[in-house]
């Protein structure tokens, strides 16, 4: 009988689309809400482009925390909040 061996690779490649729902909650929904519609101190940040999402994520300027999130995983956090309806 012949043994077939499987190897299973991981790969931390770039954030998976599943994975954005919950690093946005984890990140930015305490303060810009669930839908990004903005918090009593907070902007409203659903609808913004991408690219404007992303460089704020990047720089997260006070009182913002870093998120540790990775280029892939700020880039994809841009899109998701750029597809937000307002």
């Amino acid at each position: 009988m012949k043994r077939i061996l499987i190897a299973v690779v991981l790969w931390a490649g770039p954030a998976l689309a599943s994975d954005i729902p919950a690093l946005y909650q984890k990140h930015c929904a305490a303060c810009h809400g669930t839908r990004g519609q903005g918090g009593t101190a907070t902007p409203v940040i659903a609808g913004m482009p991408a690219d404007a999402v992303a460089k704020v994520v990047r720089n997260h300027p006070p009182p913002m925390e870093k998120t540790g999130m990775n280029g892939d995983e700020v880039a994809a956090m841009g899109k998701y909040v750029s597809g937000m309806k307002k």
